[in-house]
């Protein structure tokens, strides 16, 4: 527990019952009750994870896999920490939760930072907490960065970490580190800049495992570079990399490694052709699904045909290495023509302990509210898994592995749109579609 937390809190009831003590010359409000001050982080590498909560002390952190939690403030003090995951992701209790590791009188330092590698898997976790100490930006070297790195790749019991000048030839080159999995290294000292390259190569055949392209290394930053499982195309041939001050919920793009993409035909017509950026796919027919074809990362131009009539010309956005599904939906434009609009959703293929995990994609022009309840129950005094949902796809969900009803509500929730039941099975995911007609469908992916 966070023993000056206590200690403090019964300085304080002590001080309530002492008149005057904020007149006494020997008190001084800025500084007696001054309390030092480290930090926390927790990195998710587990590629078989649910959302993992932290109980560190008093608090409480969720983090989902391949992502970083925020850095967090915490008393320079010793805690207590358990990492859990809930049987029932609304209710959280000591009955509810599932223990994956735990620890005691875990130091946070003054002016230091704990990082948290949850690293391992669910059945045998493996937690690394590494120290290090955290100067003030003005005290740190100008033109310089401190980079660490860990792994946990389990396709790759050893990897060599390049950091170069964008576009450097490797061939004479010696890596920065090397690593086991389940290893991670000492903080390197590298020249910063805006044209840095990571790369990571398979020690055991040389073959190149994941590429970032040009990236930033912004002055004076400490930062990790993390390792973990890839599940885009030719998986066992990639690695994705977590990089601890990105945005939330982002990874590196691996430049070494396509996407691929397919097309889905949930509109009125009975054939469309389409194309992204220079892929043109075969004609799909009503309520059916193209095969995968490679794209290049980044985001692809749309292109949808009835015969030789142009439906639609969009911009498709997170072609980043993985798999992901176009769905064509019906729309009328402005002056009553019938056209499409389309949406495009991840397909994930990670299988996660415990859970089955899905993407929602609503393909009307509904604002929706979307329920995950027990068969035969009805959505009064639930919490929906989505609300005020547009046309759009949501991010990944986690369920839990039992049959639920999928209920679509308008957006008051007064209004029942839709009914699917569905047996979640474990390690399985799904994309689930509310169309423009107003029925709900389902796509396991392959």
């Amino acid at each position: 527990m966070n023993k000056k937390f206590a200690c403090l809190c019964i300085l304080l009831l002590a001080a309530t019952n002492l008149p005057g003590c904020g007149s006494d010359p020997g008190f001084n409000e800025n500084t007696d009750f001054a309390v030092d001050d480290g930090s926390a982080q927790f990195v998710n590498l587990m590629g078989d994870s649910p959302s993992l909560t932290i109980l560190h002390g008093l608090s409480r952190t969720s983090v989902q896999f391949p992502f970083t939690s925020p850095i967090e403030l915490r008393a320079a003090d010793e805690y207590d920490w358990e990492i859990v995951y809930l049987n029932d992701p609304n209710e959280f209790n000591s009955d509810n939760q599932i223990v994956v590791a735990e620890g005691r009188d875990q130091l946070i330092k003054k002016d230091s930072l704990s990082t948290f590698l949850l690293m391992g898997n669910i059945a045998q976790p493996n937690i690394q907490i590494v120290d290090h100490d955290v100067l003030p930006q003005a005290e740190r070297p100008e033109g310089e960065v401190k980079l660490w790195f860990a792994n946990n790749a389990k396709n790759f019991p050893m990897v060599d970490i390049f950091v170069t000048a964008a576009g450097e030839d490797l061939e004479d080159i010696t890596p920065l580190v090397t690593l086991n999995s389940g290893a991670f290294s000492d903080l390197f000292p590298i020249s910063s800049g805006l044209d840095k390259q990571i790369r990571v190569i398979s020690s055991d055949s040389g073959r190149l495992i994941f590429d970032s392209g040009p990236i930033e290394l912004p002055d004076k930053s400490n930062e990790l570079f993390a390792i973990v499982d890839d599940f885009g195309p030719n998986q066992e041939e990639h690695v994705n990399v977590i990089r601890t001050l990105s945005a939330a919920q982002t990874i590196i793009v691996d430049q070494s490694q396509t996407a691929r993409a397919r097309i889905a035909n949930l509109s009125q017509f009975e054939t469309v052709s389409a194309s992204l950026n220079q892929v043109q796919f075969d004609e799909v027919a009503r309520q059916s699904l193209s095969d995968y074809a490679d794209i290049a990362n980044g985001n692809a131009e749309l292109i949808v045909k009835d015969s030789e009539i142009v439906l639609e010309e969009s911009s498709q956005p997170g072609f980043d290495g993985n798999f992901k599904t176009v769905y064509i939906f019906s729309n009328e434009n402005d002056e009553g023509n019938q056209g499409t609009k389309s949406l495009s959703v991840i397909d994930d293929r990670r299988s996660v302990v415990d859970r089955a995990i899905f993407s929602f994609a609503n393909g009307s022009n509904e604002t929706i509210d979307l329920y995950a309840v027990e068969p035969g129950d009805g959505i009064d005094d639930q919490r929906p898994l989505l609300s005020d949902f547009g046309f759009g796809a949501s991010g990944t969900l986690e369920v839990l592995v039992r049959p639920s009803d999928l209920i679509v509500a308008n957006q008051e929730s007064s209004e029942t749109l839709g009914v699917l039941s569905v047996d979640f099975a474990p390690g399985q995911s799904f994309t689930v579609l509310f169309d423009s007609f107003g029925s709900l469908r389902i796509e396991v992916s392959p």
